[in-house]
């Protein structure tokens, strides 16, 4: 997927660093052949506001260190809001990395090092635009007794739930479990399946591989 034009919003309570950081963006971006638009906010009640009133955003840029509201919790807030954009956290404070993992950004930026890592974070946006995990599939092992795979299924939905529990940006879109062929599909529906594969119980068997010879035969 290849946006005409990224839609960005940079939050930094600075405005010097927030007049830099968007001068700098646009920058590397374009070096990149990436248009970009990117919007400044220094309040990061208005940027809220603003999504809150229909804005939509590719790309956050996000300080974490702001008064009244940090960058972790305004992150936390977007998602809840519906936004799937991705967000890149911007900081001089090294040691908050760890705190941001739980609301999953797609990068953390070092405010020292901003200029540097500009053209490869934007190299890895055009990349992967909008990417999201949508579901898991499982194949268990074969087996002819019956109900041998349950187990398998029923932990292959409770590591569904945890994942989709974990990643707030995909609750909204994380909605297909695929597991369950035609020998064992009742019991993987019974555990949560959502997508099945019976095609031996639609068509029958099939026929049975026959090796081709690695070279031609002689004349």
């Amino acid at each position: 997927m290849e946006l005409e034009c990224w839609q960005a919003a940079a939050c930094e309570d600075n405005l010097g660093a927030l007049g830099l950081i968007r001068e700098r963006l646009e920058g590397a971006f374009h070096d990149q052949k990436l248009p970009i638009v990117v919007d400044a906010y220094s309040d990061p009640r208005m940027l809220l506001k603003a999504v809150g009133d229909g804005r939509r955003y590719d790309l956050f840029f996000l300080d974490i260190d702001m008064p009244g509201l940090n960058g972790i919790e305004l992150c936390r807030r977007l998602r809840a809001d519906g936004s799937r954009a991705l967000v890149v956290f911007i900081s001089g404070k090294e040691e908050l990395v760890f705190q941001t993992f739980e609301v999953q950004p797609f990068r953390f930026v070092r405010k020292n090092h901003f200029q540097e890592e500009l053209p490869q974070l934007a190299g890895l946006a055009a990349g992967c635009p909008h990417v999201r995990l949508r579901g898991l599939m499982a194949i268990p092992p074969v087996s002819t007794l019956p109900g041998a795979n349950r187990r398998y299924f029923s932990e292959m939905r409770n590591l569904f739930v945890d994942i989709m529990k974990k990643m707030s940006d995909n609750q909204s879109v994380m909605d297909c479990l695929s597991m369950g062929m035609s020998a064992d599909y009742e019991d993987a529906i019974a555990e949560g399946a959502t997508l099945v594969r019976v095609g031996t119980a639609l068509f029958g068997p099939r026929p049975p591989h026959e090796p081709r010879p690695l070279t031609a035969p002689c004349p």
